[in-house]
C-alpha cells in the first residue's frame, strides 16, 4: 500500500470528510456563514481540521473569497444602496433607490462573491423563475444585471411589510382572519405552481404583509431555492443532492433529506407549518442548533396544534390574547377538530398523503370558514350534522318554542334506521353538491405551460365530472322523494329544513350538470381542448421541415434580439420572417383550424384560419405621453391629465397577435357564436370578435393557453418604435387608410361618440373585417381604430385591470391616440375587441 501524505485522511476516513464538506457548503449557500460555522463546531477536532484545510484550498483558489461588501451608498449599476433589508445563503438584499430612467425604490439583491459556478447558476435561475410570474402576491422582478465589482444583481419590487407572522401578532388578528391570510398566500403559490415554479423556501420571512388588518394584502419574497419544472436547464445543476436546501421548521421531509423529485407537494408541507405557526406561533418541528435537518424531520412527528397551545400555558395565553381569544383553552379548543385535521394532512410526511394540491388546500381552508365539511377529516355522521347545524344556527336559535318542539320530535324519528340512513345519503349529497360546484368553478383552466401534464389534469377533471353526471338519475329521485306532503309547506315541516335546503342544492346541482354536459357545454368543451392538447404535442413534438431551425438560425442573426433563443413552443408553427419588418411570425394552431398563406406579401384570412403571432424582441422603450416638451419623446398636446405618464418600460421579448381576434376564430374557440349587437349589420367570421362579457373572454383566453398583453406590450407594438402621437405621425389626416375611426357617415346621423372624427369616409360604419386597412412598420393591422383593445395594466397600488386601448371605429381621433385608454368593467359592447398575447419561452443554444 503506498504512503498517504501526511494531511491526506486515510481511504476510509475520505467518505466522511467529502459528507462534512458537502454539507458544510450546502449550510453556507442555504442559512449562510453562521449556520455553517455552528455545523463545523459539531464536528471532531481531526475532521474540522481536515475540512478548514479543504476550505484554505478553496480560498486560496479565489472559489470563496469574501471581497468586502459595498457600502451603504454606493452604486450597484442605477441603484443607489440605502440600508440592508437581510441576508441568506445566495446573497444580501439592500433597499436601493433609483433615480433614471424612474425614480422609485427596489429591493436590490446581490449574489455573494464567493459562491462558486454552479451557485451562479442558481441566482440566475432565481431571475428566470420570477420573470414567469405575474401576480398580486408575488414581488416583481423589475431589473436584473451584472458589474464587474459586485456581480450578479437583480432588482425586485419594493415591499413595505412584516413578515406574517409579526403581521398576525401586531394586528391581534382572529384566527378566521390569519386563516384568510394563509388562503391569501396558496393562491399566489398556487399561480406560480400553474407556471411551473416551485418556492421551495416558504417561512414566514418570506411572506410579507402589508395594508391595515381589515384589508391586508400578501406578497411572496425570495424565490432563490426556487425550482422551474419542465424546463431545459437539467435539474441536476439546480437541485444539489445529499445537501440541505431550504429553512428548518418549514422545510418538507423530502427537502431536508436532500432527493431529487422534489415537486409542488413541499410547497404544500411549508405552507402547512407557516400555517402551524400562525394558528400556535411555534413551529411544528424544531431542528436544534447544528443537528441533521433530515433526521429530526424526517423522524419527529409534530404534536396536534390544539395540544401545542397547551404545553406552554403563560406564553400561549400571552399568544391566544393575541388572537382574539381569552386564553390558551379557549385557543386550543378553537383548534382541535377542523384546524387540527388541516394541518396535519398539509405536515404529512409521506407526501403522497399530503394535500395533492395547494388547491384543495385552499379548498379545506375555506370549507372551514364557509362552516362545512373539510376532506381532510372522517366524514361521520355526527361531524356532518354539527356542520350544519353550524351553519345554521342563527335560524335554530331564533325559530320559536313550537319549532324546537317539532325538532325535538323530529330527531325522536330519526332513530328509524332506514330514516337515519336517508339522512346519512342526504349529508353525503350536500358534499357532492359541493364538491360539483368546485369542479364547476374550477373548469380546469391549467393549460399553461402548453404540455402532457396539462393534459393530464384536463382528463382527471374530465372523469370526475363524467363521475359525477353519471349519478344525475339517482340525484334526482332522491330529489323528487323530498317534496314536502301537499298543505305542509312551512319551512320546518318534515326535516327542520334541512329537507328543503338540500332539495335546493340538488336543484343547483342539476341545473349545473345540465349546463355542463349541453352541447356547448365545459364538459363538450374540455373533450375538445384534451383532443387539440394532444393533437399539438403530437404536431409539435418534432421540427416538422425544418420550421423551427430555420426560424432559430434567423432569429440569432437578428440584432435586435440581442442573442435571443426562443424554445420550440407546443402551439406555434413558423412561418418566417414578415417581409417589411422582419420579424419572425407563427401561426398559433386553432383546433381544427387551417394554416394562413400568403398572397403577395399579405395573409388571406378565412374563417377558420390559425391567428398569426409575431415575436418582437424586449428592450427599454417609452411608454405614456407627456405633454410638457414638444421636442421630447410621446409628446402629446392633447393628452389628458387622466392619462398615463411618459415612463421608460422594460420588456422580455414576446409573442402578439398581427390581427384581433375573429368571430369565427372566436367561436372555435368557445364552441359558441358570437354575441352580437344588432346595431351591427355585418357581422361576419372575418369581424373582429365583440360583445362578449369577462367570463367569456377568460375562457376564450386562458383555457387555450392565451392571454391578453400587458399595457406596455400593447403600446410598444403600437408605436412600432416610433415616438409620435401615432405611428403614422402627429396629425390625425396620417391616419387615413390605416385606422377605421369614426368618419363623416357616422358624424353625419350623428351616431359618433365625440366630435372629432375625421373628415372623410372609410367606407366602414361599423367595426371593419381584419386586414381591410394598412398595417403599421411592424406589422400590425388595426391597433388603432376598428374596436378597442383589452390588455392589462397595473394600478399604482400593484392590483391589475383590464383597460381599453387604441379607440374604435365608434371614436373620433382625440380617443383613438396611442396613450389614451379606459377601464373596462366586463360589460358586452360592440367597440370592444381584442388581439391576444403569448409569453415568449427562451431556449438555449443546443
Amino acid at each position: 500500500m503506498p504512503d498517504v501524505p501526511p494531511n491526506e485522511p486515510e481511504p476510509a476516513q475520505l467518505a466522511e470528510l467529502m459528507a462534512a464538506f458537502q454539507t458544510y457548503l450546502a449550510r453556507l449557500e442555504s442559512q449562510g456563514v453562521a449556520a455553517a460555522e455552528t455545523y463545523r463546531a459539531t464536528l471532531r477536532p481531526e475532521l474540522a481540521a481536515a475540512l478548514d484545510e479543504r476550505l484554505g484550498i478553496l480560498d486560496q483558489s479565489a472559489l470563496l473569497v469574501t471581497p468586502a461588501s459595498p457600502a451603504i451608498g454606493e452604486r450597484v449599476g442605477p441603484y443607489c444602496l440605502e440600508q440592508i433589508l437581510g441576508e441568506g445563503g445566495m446573497g444580501r438584499v439592500y433597499s436601493a433607490k433609483q433615480t433614471e430612467p424612474v425614480d422609485r425604490r427596489v429591493a436590490l439583491k446581490l449574489v455573494h462573491p464567493w459562491l462558486a459556478a454552479e451557485l451562479r447558476v442558481r441566482f440566475l435561475h432565481e431571475r428566470r423563475a420570477l420573470a414567469a410570474l405575474d401576480h398580486d402576491g408575488i414581488a416583481r422582478l423589475l431589473d436584473a444585471g451584472e458589474t464587474s465589482t459586485h456581480g450578479l444583481y437583480f432588482a425586485m419590487e419594493y415591499v413595505e411589510g412584516l413578515p406574517i407572522d409579526e403581521f398576525c401578532t401586531r394586528h391581534r388578528l382572529s384566527i378566521e382572519s390569519r386563516l384568510q391570510l394563509i388562503v391569501q398566500v396558496c393562491h399566489a403559490i398556487e399561480h406560480a405552481h400553474q407556471r411551473g415554479v416551485v418556492h421551495r423556501d416558504l417561512k414566514p420571512d418570506n411572506i410579507l404583509v402589508s395594508g391595515s388588518a381589515i384589508r391586508p394584502r400578501t406578497k411572496i419574497i425570495d424565490f432563490g431555492l426556487a425550482r422551474i419544472e419542465r424546463e431545459g436547464v437539467a435539474r441536476s445543476r439546480l437541485t444539489r443532492t445529499g445537501g440541505f436546501l431550504g429553512t428548518p421548521g418549514f422545510a418538507s421531509p423530502e427537502q431536508a433529506a436532500g432527493l431529487p423529485n422534489v415537486d409542488t407537494r413541499t410547497d404544500v408541507y411549508s405552507l402547512g407549518a407557516v400555517l402551524y405557526r400562525l394558528l400556535t406561533g411555534e413551529v411544528p418541528i424544531h431542528v436544534p442548533p447544528g443537528a441533521d435537518p433530515a433526521s429530526f424531520i424526517g423522524q419527529v412527528e409534530p404534536a396536534l396544534p390544539s395540544v401545542a397551545v397547551g404545553r406552554r400555558p403563560e406564553r400561549n395565553d400571552e399568544f391566544a390574547r393575541a388572537a382574539g381569544l381569552p386564553d390558551h383553552r379557549h385557543l386550543a379548543r378553537r383548534l382541535l377538530g377542523d384546524l387540527d385535521a388541516v394541518s396535519m394532512c398539509a405536515l404529512e410526511k409521506n407526501r403522497e398523503h399530503r394535500y395533492p394540491t395547494v388547491g384543495a388546500l385552499v379548498a379545506d381552508l375555506q370549507a372551514h370558514l364557509a362552516h362545512c365539511p373539510v376532506a381532510a377529516r372522517r366524514q361521520t355522521r355526527i361531524y356532518l350534522l354539527s356542520k350544519f347545524a353550524r351553519r345554521h344556527r342563527l335560524a335554530i336559535v331564533s325559530t320559536a318554542a313550537v319549532a324546537v318542539l317539532v325538532l325535538v320530535s323530529a330527531a325522536l324519528a330519526v332513530v328509524s334506521a332506514n330514516e337515519a340512513r336517508d339522512r346519512l345519503d342526504d349529508f353525503n349529497l350536500f358534499g357532492l353538491v359541493r364538491r360539483l360546484r368546485t369542479l364547476d368553478e374550477a373548469e380546469s383552466y391549467e393549460t399553461v405551460p402548453l404540455d402532457a401534464d396539462a393534459g393530464e389534469r384536463l382528463a382527471a377533471w374530465i372523469r370526475e365530472v363524467e363521475t359525477v353526471l353519471a349519478r344525475r338519475p339517482e340525484i334526482e329521485q332522491r330529489r323528487d322523494r323530498l317534496r314536502a306532503p301537499e298543505g305542509k309547506r312551512d319551512l320546518w315541516d318534515d326535516g327542520s329544513g334541512a329537507q328543503n335546503e338540500l332539495r335546493q342544492n340538488i336543484d343547483e346541482m342539476l341545473a349545473r350538470c345540465d349546463r355542463m354536459a349541453a352541447p356547448d357545454g365545459m364538459l363538450t368543451l374540455a373533450r375538445r381542448r384534451l383532443q387539440w392538447i394532444d393533437a399539438t404535442l403530437r404536431r409539435t413534438s418534432s421540427d416538422e421541415f425544418g420550421l423551427w431551425a430555420r426560424a432559430r438560425a434567423e432569429l440569432a442573426a437578428d440584432r435586435r434580439f440581442g442573442g435571443f433563443v426562443l424554445q420550440q413552443q407546443p402551439g406555434l408553427v413558423p412561418l418566417g420572417p414578415d417581409p417589411v419588418s422582419g420579424f419572425q411570425e407563427f401561426a398559433w394552431l386553432l383546433p381544427g383550424g387551417e394554416l394562413p398563406r400568403r398572397d403577395g406579401g399579405r395573409f388571406v384570412i378565412r374563417a377558420r384560419t390559425c391567428p398569426v403571432f409575431v415575436l418582437l424582441p424586449g428592450g427599454n422603450c417609452w411608454v405614456g405621453s407627456q405633454g410638457d416638451d414638444p421636442n421630447s419623446a410621446n409628446y402629446d398636446s392633447n393628452r389628458s391629465y387622466l392619462e398615463r405618464r411618459r415612463e421608460l418600460a422594460q420588456l422580455e421579448p414576446f409573442l402578439l397577435a398581427k390581427f384581433e381576434l375573429t368571430q369565427g376564430q372566436w367561436e372555435v374557440l368557445t364552441g359558441r357564436a358570437p354575441k352580437t349587437n344588432a346595431a351591427v349589420e355585418s357581422d361576419t367570421p372575418l369581424l373582429p370578435a365583440h360583445h362578449f362579457d369577462d367570463n367569456e373572454l377568460l375562457y376564450a383566453m386562458t383555457a387555450w393557453g392565451l392571454r391578453l398583453p400587458t399595457e406596455d406590450e400593447w403600446e410598444y407594438a403600437a408605436r412600432a418604435g416610433t415616438a409620435s402621437v401615432w405611428w403614422t405621425g402627429d396629425d390625425p389626416s396620417t391616419l387615413r387608410e390605416f385606422a377605421n375611426l369614426a368618419d363623416q357617415s357616422l358624424l353625419a346621423i350623428g351616431n359618433a361618440e365625440d366630435d372629432s372624427g375625421v373628415p372623410w369616409n372609410d367606407g366602414y360604419p361599423s367595426p371593419a373585417p381584419v386586414g381591410s386597412m394598412h398595417p403599421n412598420p411592424w406589422g400590425f393591422w388595426h391597433i388603432i381604430g376598428n374596436v378597442n383593445e383589452l390588455c392589462e395594466a397595473r394600478r399604482p397600488n400593484g392590483r391589475t385591470a383590464t383597460e381599453g386601448r387604441g379607440g374604435s371605429w365608434h371614436q373620433g381621433w382625440r380617443r383613438c391616440r396611442t396613450s389614451w385608454s379606459f377601464n373596462w368593467e366586463g360589460e358586452r359592447k360592440d367597440t370592444i375587441g381584442f388581439r391576444p398575447a403569448i409569453t415568449a419561452m427562451k431556449g438555449d443554444l443546443r
